[in-house]
């Protein structure tokens, strides 16, 4: 709806006309006429007092009916042509343009969608799109992978190339997070995490004017997720695990003390890369955190030290990361205290599962991390001081780690 309005108390009888619109589902806004000034004896009731005699008013509220007119067709066309409502700042830039509507609103050509998300997927491997000046890691682009066929075997179940047309439909996205949940029997956390990437390749389709909008946030469609399944190794275990012989296989050994070595430094893997190398005289080892860019000031605890001290400071080097995630598990299936059950909740499928699992099932590379964060957190030091060591950021980063 399109109305007009003179402010209730003008200066000398002289005011300016002002519009406003207010269009179901679209904010309401107001905004001067430029040029057009009026005596306020000739308006009534949201009009000019038109009539024999008076044809400059008759004139100015011409104007004003071509312009309800010209506002009311846009936001229909708009509607028809890109199923969405215009914005405040659409509909002022094509009353600006003073173009015509039909060559203002034209339609784009209708693309297939996952060519252009592997276009933006290659642009990130090979380093010709950066994040904050910096190349994706290879996690990353591995978790691209994923999605990929993910997004391929979405496409092929509904029988329906993926466009940029249909993409942009609210029902399109919710029937692919029913695919990962129903048809693939994903956990929730990875329902979310494919739902993100899809969210994030549209954005960026967005920027590049691929598409018009992004539909997570035209929709204001949610991304689902719940805690992690993960648990923090206790001193007791540490002690348990660092005592284990390994004496008869030296390549469980030396994962066996990496792992170590990582959960009393808290590093992830791609930074513990980098400490393997690093210098490590004094009390405290200060490296940059790959991920976050930020200072992380790793104190030498006795527990690392005795194991740098082992292998007189120089450090084997890491085997494949998949690898070491399968031989901590079956290092840790040999540490009585780990083989414990643990009642564990999460959601598959849309369903609520609880299972059992052993602890040494549990680990993984980020236990690592988790212990070091919640083994300071039982000992009463403060958030604060935990992020300097562990290079979080911000602090609800960090809380996600403590399993207290």
């Amino acid at each position: 709806m399109v109305s007009y309005f003179i402010k209730p108390r003008p200066k000398n009888n002289l005011t300016s006309i002002y519009c406003s619109v207010n269009f179901h589902g679209v904010k309401r806004f107001t905004f001067r006429l430029t040029n057009i000034t009026i005596n306020k004896r000739d308006w009534k009731n949201g009009r000019m007092t038109t009539g024999r005699g008076k044809q400059e008013i008759g004139r100015i509220q011409s104007i004003l009916d071509n312009l309800c007119n010209q506002i009311e067709e846009f936001f229909k066309e708009h509607l028809k042509v890109y199923r969405r409502k215009p914005t405040r700042e659409e509909i002022l830039k094509y009353i600006h343009s003073e173009k015509k509507l039909e060559d203002y609103i034209q339609p784009k050509t209708v693309a297939d969608i996952i060519p252009e998300i592997e276009k933006v997927i290659e642009g990130r491997k090979t380093g010709f799109d950066l994040y904050k000046g910096r190349r994706f890691s290879e996690n990353t682009i591995k978790s691209y992978g994923t999605f990929l066929a993910s997004i391929q075997e979405f496409e092929k179940h509904r029988k329906n190339k993926l466009n940029t047309k249909n993409i942009l439909l609210e029902e399109t996205i919710l029937e692919f997070q029913g695919f990962l949940t129903s048809k693939k029997n994903f956990q929730l956390n990875t329902v979310g995490e494919r739902m993100k990437h899809l969210n994030t390749f549209l954005q960026v389709l967005k920027k590049k004017r691929v598409i018009d909008f992004n539909p997570f946030r035209e929709h204001q469609i949610g991304i689902p997720e719940e805690g992690t399944i993960s648990i923090a190794l206790e001193e007791s275990e540490l002690e348990d695990l660092e005592k284990l012989d390994l004496s008869n296989h030296p390549t469980y050994e030396k994962v066996r003390d990496q792992f170590l070595l990582m959960c009393w430094t808290g590093l992830r893997i791609s930074d513990f890369r980098n400490f393997i190398d690093m210098p490590k005289e004094g009390d405290i080892v200060t490296t940059i955190n790959q991920k976050t860019r930020q200072e992380a000031h790793i104190p030498l605890f006795p527990a690392t030290r005795r194991i740098i001290d082992k292998y007189n400071g120089i450090l084997p080097r890491l085997i494949s990361e998949q690898k070491m995630r399968d031989y901590i598990k079956v290092i840790g299936s040999d540490v009585k205290t780990l083989k414990r059950s643990v009642e564990v909740e999460y959601t598959k499928g849309g369903k609520r599962v609880k299972v059992l699992k052993k602890r040494f099932e549990m680990l993984g590379l980020h236990t690592a991390r988790r212990t070091l964060a919640t083994t300071l957190y039982k000992y009463d030091i403060s958030l604060e001081d935990i992020m300097l060591i562990t290079g979080h950021r911000p602090i609800k980063s960090l809380k996600k780690y403590l399993k207290v």
